[in-house]
């Protein structure tokens, strides 16, 4: 753990192992903002360094990676508040993304120093560096923002985004990819003023004009509340609407793509009293010398993360589909299955066509929770930061909620063979309490993964995924 100011335990024994890291200084007085890492870890180009950001100390922590793969804390830097991404441009260069100071900061690896900070905007997120350039994604702006390495202390340029919360970064040098937390699942509400056609919470003549709209109503009648589903029964003691009536209260619809509507799970229309459409747009591919942009759709609700995959250039989205459409808590719905955790699969190569990878294909959903614990240690909550190898034959992916990092299969696309040959039995290793980020040493067949809650960097054999020295 982390528990003197500015000190991480050195690791200079044989097989490294778990790293602690420092508390902040005073406990008493800090204010946690809850800031989400995006890429936290990072190792130097040529691999002698390994970079991580202690976000409640507001630093930016620096071992040398010694011949067995084993750290020694080099230094401690101070940076802005709530570093939430660290890049090394250089092998004594790194850009460190502090989201609640809104800026960058540049460090000078050797001398152990800020040398400049940018004033980037609202919650920046993340960083990656094309063509001459530094692209800085800026979350509350909805937009990434592109500096001149050159003169990184010149005006950006802005490339806005029409999504919500952008937060992860990838290139392959020509391309830069962005994904957009919030990107929504085209989903919204009907009001129940609409649905009943009345206006009980008087809305004023003034208030509605301000919406552009005379009254609560439909254009044309609309379709009614949808039924129970077939098989569920009302609760008889509920006496509150009668027996026969509809509770007064919204309905989730959702967007048919394939019928142009606004449909409930009954399959009614309401299209004709919701006259507007959501967009879904979640990765967007910024060209790195025109900065012009295309979008790619329905890939997830939450995107959390994007990497590319050597050799095969397919961009690869960690996130979870919320399954907020559907109605009531019982075997037919929704039942504890409230997102999906999957991996969206975006090849470039045949015009960005998307595979959806459901990653906990192994659940039995009818399974008693009381009497499943195998199926539960096996499954992944909230899947994000992810790595690859330098082929592109595997990669390495964080499980915040699960403790662990699994290993993923480069050229399988289906939720049975993405964690190895058995999804009951995934590849996987526990490193500590809620992994958000890791780095890859192939020369020293190591793992550096680190530990948001348990505040540590864990050290992780890669080949056999053994935990080392814990």
């Amino acid at each position: 753990m982390w528990r003197t100011s500015h000190l991480f335990g050195a690791l200079a024994v044989g097989a490294a192992c778990l790293v602690a890291v420092a508390a902040p200084a005073d406990a008493a007085t800090y204010v946690n903002f809850e800031s989400s890492h995006v890429h936290p870890i990072a190792l130097t180009p040529s691999g002698g360094r390994l970079l991580a950001v202690n976000t409640p100390d507001a630093l930016l922590e620096v071992w040398t990676v010694e011949t067995d793969g084993s750290l020694t804390r080099e230094a401690a830097i101070p940076v802005g508040l709530e570093p939430v991404t660290v890049v090394a441009r250089t092998d004594t260069e790194a850009w460190v993304v502090n989201n609640l100071s809104d800026s960058v900061s540049i460090v000078d690896l050797a001398a152990g120093t800020v040398t400049q900070t940018l004033d980037v905007g609202d919650e920046p997120t993340d960083v990656a560096f094309a063509a001459g350039k530094a692209f800085v994604a800026v979350s509350q702006e909805d937009a990434v923002k592109v500096y001149n390495l050159a003169s990184p202390g010149s005006a950006p340029s802005m490339v806005p985004l029409f999504a919500r919360d952008i937060r992860a970064l990838a290139t392959d040098g020509a391309q830069v990819y962005a994904v957009a937390l919030r990107s929504g699942n085209e989903t919204t509400i009907v009001n129940a003023e609409i649905i009943f056609q009345n206006n009980q919470s008087g809305l004023s003549a003034s208030r509605l004009a301000a919406m552009n709209l005379t009254d609560i109503t439909c254009d044309g009648a609309p379709p009614g509340y949808p039924p129970l589903p077939t098989g569920i029964a009302r609760n008889p003691a509920l006496t509150d609407p009668g027996p026969t009536e509809d509770p007064p209260v919204s309905l989730i619809v959702r967007w048919d793509e394939a019928n142009a509507r606004w449909a409930d799970e009954a399959g009614s229309d309401w299209s004709h009293c919701l006259p507007y459409r959501l967009p879904d747009h979640d990765l967007f591919s910024i060209n790195a010398t025109t900065l012009a942009v295309t979008e790619v759709d329905h890939l997830g609700t939450s995107l959390f993360e994007v990497s590319i995959q050597p050799g095969t250039g397919r961009i690869y989205v960690p996130n979870t589909e919320a399954r907020n459409h559907v109605r009531f808590e019982h075997p037919l719905g929704v039942q504890g299955h409230v997102v999906d955790n999957q991996l969206s699969i975006v090849d470039p190569g045949a015009g960005n066509s998307v595979t959806r990878v459901d990653l906990n294909t192994h659940i039995n959903r009818a399974s008693d929770p009381a009497t499943n614990l195998a199926e539960r240690l096996a499954s992944i909550s909230q899947p994000g930061m992810m790595v690859w190898n330098s082929t592109g034959s595997t990669g390495y992916l964080t499980a915040i909620g699960s403790r662990k990092v699994f290993r993923v299969s480069g050229t399988c696309l289906t939720g049975s063979c993405i964690f190895g040959t058995s999804r009951a039995a995934p590849d996987t290793v526990e490193t500590g309490e809620g992994p958000t980020g890791v780095a890859l040493h192939e020369g020293h067949d190591r793992l550096y993964v680190l530990n948001r809650i348990s505040h540590s960097v864990a050290v992780v054999q890669a080949s056999n995924l053994s935990l080392l020295d814990t």
